[in-house]
């Protein structure tokens, strides 16, 4: 298991939060790490609350990912000594090698249904981590990246239901966005296969229902 170096803790000070898609496009490089190194982001949901974190390998790809969420989201970071552990099931998704990878993408409800299964028992966490890794390009000495997608909850019926809900968006997405995501049976992170971090915008977002484009 890769040792993060430190978790920090997302604090908003606006009391409404909105995701500017041009914005996230200029900033959207901030959160790929250097080359060996891994970025996380997490969002742990209880009832109606929902806290976001950052971890990463790296101080210096940590203070990218801080800078990251300041520019979109005001947000402050707090140190944090949060353990993620505790959730013994989960499922994951990863992305097919098998799909055009250069097109920009924007399938805006997924994040924010998969973070409202929570609501649904009061006594039920969820936690939703984006796991980042990059490699670089021998031949023409870019930096590509990759990710995975681990769901976790404390409750067998809410984690039931986002794995059928997660069935219905991979179809969905592949349909209407032509992203094509899988279950694999063997979980494992082939690090190169992306060069528009752009597209994390679906997948590493504070969600909101008037994310704006201008």
């Amino acid at each position: 298991m890769i040792e993060m170096e430190r978790t920090n803790e997302l604090v908003f000070t606006k009391d409404k939060v909105k995701t500017d898609l041009m914005l996230y496009k200029e900033k959207a490089e901030l959160l790929i790490p250097g080359v060996n190194e891994e970025n996380r982001f997490h969002a742990l949901c209880s009832g109606n609350t929902t806290r976001f974190f950052i971890t990463s390998t790296s101080l210096e790809d940590l203070n990218r990912m801080r800078f990251f969420f300041y520019r979109l989201y005001d947000a402050i970071t707090e140190d944090s000594d949060i353990d993620f552990n505790n959730f013994s099931k989960r499922i994951v998704l990863a992305n097919s090698r098998n799909f055009k990878k250069e097109r920009e993408k924007y399938y805006p409800r997924f994040v924010r249904n998969i973070l409202e299964f929570s609501e649904m028992g009061e006594e039920s966490q969820l936690l939703y981590t984006v796991i980042i890794r990059s490699a670089r390009n021998m031949l023409l000495k870019k930096i590509r990246f990759n990710f995975l997608i681990a769901v976790s909850a404390s409750s067998t019926y809410t984690l039931s239901r986002i794995h059928d809900y997660a069935i219905q968006e991979i179809a969905s997405m592949k349909s209407e966005v032509q992203w094509k995501l899988k279950m694999p049976r063997r979980v494992s992170l082939v690090d190169n296969l992306l060069k528009n971090p752009f597209n994390l915008v679906n997948f590493i977002r504070i969600p909101s229902e008037h994310d704006t484009i201008v």
